[in-house]
């Protein structure tokens, strides 16, 4: 039984069970790399399929076999070579399936474009290939390492690696096209490899989450030759979205405690109260990060409406309904006095979050108390002006540094060029010299022969042969 085998059931693997989910119901099916056939007989007995199948290894290819009309096994079934192609060369399918198959080819350009001519004008391939530039990958290399495993993103039997990019170059030449992708999200945390966020410090790990497709753990992709159709894009920006959260806590009793998702940005959540409860005070922690909270406003449902009554903060207070909080030193709890009673609240705030550096220069603001009360959002603010200035500097720099290694380049080859249209000079008048002493070498031959042959030589002749 090879690693890839996961028993019948197609619930436990989402690209099986989104393989089934595309197939139609009595179709022709050329399913590649099956393993123990978990797909292979869900799409016979649910689907009345008519399936071929392609499978190296021997043990798993007999129980998928048990499924298919045809199948090509073991040796034969090695799809680096074309043995399996000429099998079903006459063939023509409505489905080639390969989940999980491309990246362990020698040239997996080569065996989809064979794939691609068992196709029927309107078939469709189903194509899962796994995410290189996972951003559990990309982690992996910022710490100089490449740790290959038994399963997952690095499988040690895994010899191309692909990226979104390189996979639509890859069909481009083959002469296909995405008609739906979808994709398996996977959190950095969730993978197989000992990456996290954490280890690259707030500001890069949070750059990191923001990149396109850096939490696409696998790309699904429903393929077909036809141009013209429009993609149906289920991929999105590839990236799972963590909650963020704010608590209430009734009279401070963390067993009563509501949890409320937030965004970043302008939050506005209303929250229902244990009925039958008297509080006389609640405990709020608006963000468990750092940041400012700004525009903070709280109102009591119940009888009436009022805005609740401000008591102390464990925050540091900026201005009338502005906050600085800070995760490391627990800066982040406003208690609230209630004075009636309340069945819903309307919590009204911005929430600005820090990270890295910025995080670090407020936490200074603060902390060594530059400036006096009144003078604190203004320093903050400056410190904040004065950080995104030395970022905007180092970008600034860099393009500078960039710009001049283009000129560099540009000058370089100019250069370049230069010397070799002086090489084709040079060659040229060398090529002209060539010629032209050719031509006095044989106006000198026949000049020779002139001689050779004329009076003066045979009196020359005459007179040697009388000295003689």
């Amino acid at each position: 039984m090879s690693k890839y085998d996961f028993g019948y059931n197609i619930e436990e693997n989402r690209t099986n069970r989104w393989a089934f989910e595309n197939v139609e119901v009595n179709s022709r099916v050329l399913e590649l790399g099956p393993a123990g056939g978990t797909l292979t007989k869900s799409l016979y007995e649910k689907k009345k399929c008519h399936i071929d199948i392609v499978e190296l290894d021997e043990q798993d290819g007999k129980l998928a076999a048990q499924y298919a009309e045809k199948a090509v096994v073991g040796t034969n079934g090695n799809l680096n070579l074309d043995y399996w192609y000429e099998v079903f060369s006459e063939n023509r399918y409505d489905y080639i399936v390969a989940l999980d198959v491309l990246e362990h080819l020698a040239n997996p350009e080569h065996t989809l474009q064979k794939a691609s001519k068992l196709l029927k004008p309107t078939g469709k391939i189903l194509l899962s290939v796994p995410n290189v530039a996972h951003n559990a990958v990309i982690i992996e290399l910022l710490q100089n390492r490449f740790t290959y495993g038994r399963l997952g993103l690095l499988d040690n039997t895994h010899i191309h690696f692909f990226a979104y990019e390189s996979i639509c170059q890859m069909l481009k030449n083959v002469g296909l096209y995405i008609n739906k992708q979808e994709a398996v999200l996977k959190c950095v945390s969730d993978t197989e490899l000992p990456s996290r966020y954490e280890d690259l410090g707030a500001e890069l790990g949070h750059l990191l989450k923001q990149r396109k497709y850096g939490e696409v753990y696998q790309y699904l992709l429903e393929l077909s030759f036809n141009s013209e159709q429009k993609t149906i894009d289920l991929l999105g920006n590839g990236q799972i979205k963590e909650p963020v959260y704010a608590r209430i806590l009734p009279d401070g009793e963390s067993q009563n405690e509501i949890s409320v998702e937030i965004q970043e940005g302008w939050n506005e959540v209303t929250v229902e109260l244990p009925k039958d409860y008297l509080m006389k005070s609640i405990r709020f922690i608006p963000y468990e990060g750092s940041g400012i909270i700004e525009h903070l406003q709280i109102i009591g449902y119940g009888n009436s409406e009022s805005e609740m009554s401000y008591n102390w903060t464990s925050a540091q207070k900026l201005g009338n309904e502005s906050f600085f909080v800070h995760m490391g030193n627990h800066m982040n709890e406003m208690n609230y006095l209630i004075n009636e009673e309340y069945s819903a609240l309307k919590i009204k705030y911005r929430l600005v979050p820090f990270y890295g550096e910025r995080e670090l220069y407020a936490a200074e603001c603060f902390q060594k108390e530059i400036v006096k009360s009144g003078k604190r959002e203004e320093a903050l603010q400056e410190k904040l002006r004065e950080t995104d200035l030395v970022s905007k500097r180092k970008i600034t720099d860099q393009k500078a540094e960039i710009e001049s290694l283009r000129q560099d380049k540009i000058l370089l080859k100019e250069r370049i060029q230069k010397e070799m249209e002086e090489s084709g000079r040079r060659e040229e008048a060398l090529r002209q010299d060539k010629t032209l002493l050719k031509e006095h070498f044989q106006t000198l031959q026949v000049l020779v022969e002139e001689i050779k042959h004329g009076k003066l030589w045979k009196i020359f002749d005459l007179i040697r042969e009388v000295e003689k």
